[in-house]
């Protein structure tokens, strides 16, 4: 078995609630082991039998079922998620976040980035690694920066999921 992280977009947010307990069952049912979740936002680390792809066509087909619906996810195995955090370019600061996009292909991030202007406002930053994009910004600024704005009307803002890199990081541990 490897150890895997599984990101759930939309959780909890735009109707589609789920409990992390009943997720936690759902995933050990389809044989996952050792779930464990972070917040109610859809961050599970588990180990699975099989490959990546398997554990995104699992997870996906028993979500559906028990949902009736579709729940967009992202699988990365831990090594990945490792390597990822280890790359974040932007030095912790307190008054700020760092962020995680991961984007389903390295195609999704580079356009994310390529089509996103700096504006006026908060000083933030940006930058795209493979099927990542890094993104820093003041606290409390989110959902207001000329990047968050960019975001929300990206039109392939379905194959993206963003996160915490604090979460990313309490992953690992």
């Amino acid at each position: 078995m490897s150890r895997w992280a599984l990101l759930l977009r939309g959780v909890n947010v735009g109707g589609v609630t789920i409990v992390m307990s009943e997720l936690r069952s759902l995933l050990t049912e389809i044989g996952a082991g050792g779930v464990t979740t972070w917040l109610a936002s859809g961050n599970v680390a588990l180990d699975w039998p099989g490959d990546g792809k398997s554990l995104a066509d699992a997870a996906s087909a028993a979500l559906a079922a028990r949902y009736g619906r579709p729940v967009r996810l992202v699988v990365m195995d831990f090594d990945e998620l490792a390597d990822v955090v280890a790359h974040c370019p932007f030095v912790a600061d307190p008054q700020e976040h760092r962020y995680v996009i991961v984007c389903e292909d390295d195609d999704v991030a580079t356009r994310l980035v390529r089509h996103a202007v700096p504006g006026d406002g908060p000083v933030e930053e940006f930058s795209a690694r493979g099927r990542v994009v890094y993104w820093r910004c003041p606290k409390n600024s989110t959902l207001t920066t000329p990047f968050a704005r960019h975001q929300a009307r990206f039109a392939d803002r379905a194959r993206t999921t963003a996160r915490n890199l604090n979460t990313l990081e309490k992953m690992l541990r």
